[in-house]
C-alpha cells in the first residue's frame, strides 16, 4: 500500500512554501496563548471539532492536505488548552488511565504491518486523544465549564453545516445517489451529522433568546437533512437515539414543539426536493436489509480465525486497514483484527464498565447539579456511539469528533460515577443528600 502520510506530507509540502509552514503554526500557537485563559479551552474545543471535520473534506483540497497530517495538532491544542486552562483540576478514576495504556501497547501490534508509517500515524492520533479527553474531564470542575466545552462543539458544528451547504451550491456533492459532504465518504458524513444535530437541537430547547432559538433549531434541521440526504439507515438510527430524551422532554412543551417542528421539517422537506434530483438512493431508508451480519460471521470465522490470539502481532504482509480481507463495518471486529483476544477483552471490559457507569449516571441524573436533560443527551450519546459501533469503525479512528466523543464521554460517566456512588452512600437514610455534580464543584 502507498505511504498516504508520504503522500500527504508531499503534497502540503508541494502545496505550501516551507516558510509558511514555520511561520503560520507559530502565529497560531502565540494567537492560541493570547486568547483570555476564561474561554481558551472552549475556544479550543471548537476549533479541534471544526480541524477534525476538515480532515475529511477533500473537496476542500489545500484545506484537506493540510488538516489531513496535523490532526495531532489539534488534540495537542486541546491538551495544551486544559493544562493552561485556570482553577483547580477534578480527580479522575484510575481506571480511565486504561485508555492510554491501551493506546501505548496498541503500538507493539502494527509494528510488522505493510503500512507501519500510516499505522504510527493514526495509533499517535490516538494516544492524542486519550490524554486530551482525561485532561479535559480533569477540568470539568463546574457545570459552567462543562457546558462551555459544548458550547464550543456547537458553535463549529454551525460552521460545518454552513460549509456543507455552500459545497452543495458550489461543488458536486452527490456521489452514486448520495450526500458526501465536501467530497467526505456518506459514513464520515454521517457521524458528522450524528454529532452536529442534536447538540444545536438541545440549545434551542433551553436558549431563552428567540433568535439564538431559531438559529439552533434552524442548523438542527438542516443537519438532520443532510443527514437523511446519505441514505446512511445507520446515522438515522444513531440521530434517532440521542434525539429521543429531547423529543420526550418537548412533548411536555407545546409552543417550543410547534416551532422545532416547523423548522425541522422545513429542512427534511428541503431534503426531499433535493433527494428527487440527486439523492436517488434514498430508498435504502425504506429497508433494513443488509449483508452486514453475514459480513460479520464470514469475518469471524476466517480473518480473525486465521490469528485470533494477537492478532496483527508478529503477522507478515497484512496491512492495518485490512485491505487484502475487506472493510468488516464493524468497530469490534477491527480491534479482534488488529490485537486480537489480547486487545479487544481489556477494551470490552471498558465499553462494558462505561455503559454500567452510564447507567448509574443517569439513574442518579436527579442527584446531579446538572441539567437533567442535558445528562439524558450525553447519556443517548453514549449509547449511540456504542451502537454504532457495531455497524462501523470509526469509533477507534481518531479522524472525527464521534472518536473523540467516545473516550472523552466514556471518562466523564465513569467520573461521574465513581463521585455519585460517594454521595450516594453518604446520603442513605438523609431526606437531603449531599449533591455532586457530572461537573463537579
Amino acid at each position: 500500500m502507498a505511504d498516504r502520510v508520504s503522500l500527504y506530507l508531499a503534497a502540503m509540502m508541494q502545496v505550501v512554501p516551507l516558510w509558511v509552514l514555520i511561520a503560520v503554526p507559530a502565529a497560531l500557537l502565540v494567537g492560541f496563548l493570547s486568547i483570555p485563559g476564561r474561554i481558551r479551552l472552549y475556544v479550543a474545543a471548537g476549533v479541534m471539532a471544526l480541524w477534525l471535520a476538515c480532515n475529511n473534506f477533500v473537496d476542500l483540497p489545500y484545506l484537506h492536505i493540510i488538516a489531513k497530517p496535523t490532526t495531532v495538532l489539534a488534540y495537542g491544542m486541546l491538551a495544551l488548552a486544559a493544562i493552561l486552562h485556570p482553577g483547580p483540576r477534578r480527580p479522575v478514576p484510575g481506571v480511565v488511565w486504561v485508555y492510554v495504556a491501551l493506546a501505548f501497547v496498541q503500538f507493539f501490534y502494527i509494528l510488522t504491518v505493510t503500512d507501519m508509517v500510516f499505522a504510527l500515524a493514526i495509533r499517535i492520533q490516538w494516544l492524542m486523544l486519550t490524554i486530551a479527553a482525561i485532561l479535559l474531564v480533569r477540568c470539568i470542575v463546574k457545570d459552567e465549564v462543562l457546558t462551555g466545552v459544548f458550547k464550543g462543539f456547537t458553535a463549529a458544528a454551525v460552521v460545518i453545516i454552513g460549509l456543507i451547504l455552500g459545497g452543495l451550491a458550489f461543488l458536486p456533492s452527490f456521489r452514486n445517489g448520495r450526500l458526501e459532504p465536501l467530497g467526505a465518504p456518506s459514513n464520515i458524513g454521517g457521524v458528522i451529522f450524528t454529532s452536529a444535530a442534536p447538540i444545536c437541537f438541545y440549545h434551542g430547547i433551553r436558549s431563552s433568546n428567540i433568535l439564538i432559538k431559531t438559529i439552533m433549531f434552524g442548523t438542527a434541521g438542516l443537519g438532520l437533512a443532510l443527514a437523511t440526504l446519505t441514505a446512511s439507515r445507520s446515522t438515522m438510527i444513531t440521530i434517532l437515539i440521542v434525539m429521543l430524551p429531547m423529543i420526550l422532554f418537548m412533548t411536555r412543551r407545546p409552543a417550543v414543539t410547534i416551532l422545532a417542528i416547523v423548522i425541522v421539517l422545513t429542512g427534511l422537506l428541503w431534503a426531499i426536493s433535493l433527494g428527487e434530483e440527486y439523492a436517488t438512493k434514498l430508498d435504502r431508508l425504506e429497508s433494513m436489509d443488509t449483508d452486514r451480519a453475514q459480513t460479520f460471521v464470514w469475518y469471524l470465522s476466517t480473518v480473525i480465525k486465521e490469528r485470533p490470539l494477537v492478532g496483527l502481532l508478529f503477522s507478515s504482509g497484512q496491512s492495518v486497514l485490512y485491505e487484502s480481507a475487506g472493510n468488516p463495518h464493524n468497530a469490534y471486529l477491527y480491534i479482534l483484527y488488529l490485537g486480537g483476544v489480547t486487545l479487544f477483552l481489556p477494551i470490552f471490559a471498558m465499553v462494558s464498565y462505561t455503559m454500567y457507569c452510564t447507567y448509574y449516571t443517569w439513574r442518579h441524573r436527579h442527584r446531579l447539579d446538572n441539567d437533567p436533560l442535558f445528562v439524558s443527551v450525553l447519556v443517548a450519546y453514549m449509547v449511540a456511539i456504542y451502537a454504532h459501533g457495531f455497524v462501523n469503525a470509526e469509533i477507534f479512528y481518531a479522524t472525527s469528533i464521534w472518536p473523540f466523543m467516545h473516550i472523552f464521554l466514556s471518562v466523564l460517566m465513569i467520573t461521574a460515577a465513581h463521585d455519585l456512588r460517594k454521595v450516594v452512600g453518604e446520603g442513605e437514610g438523609n431526606p437531603l443528600p449531599p449533591v455532586p455534580q457530572m461537573a463537579r464543584a
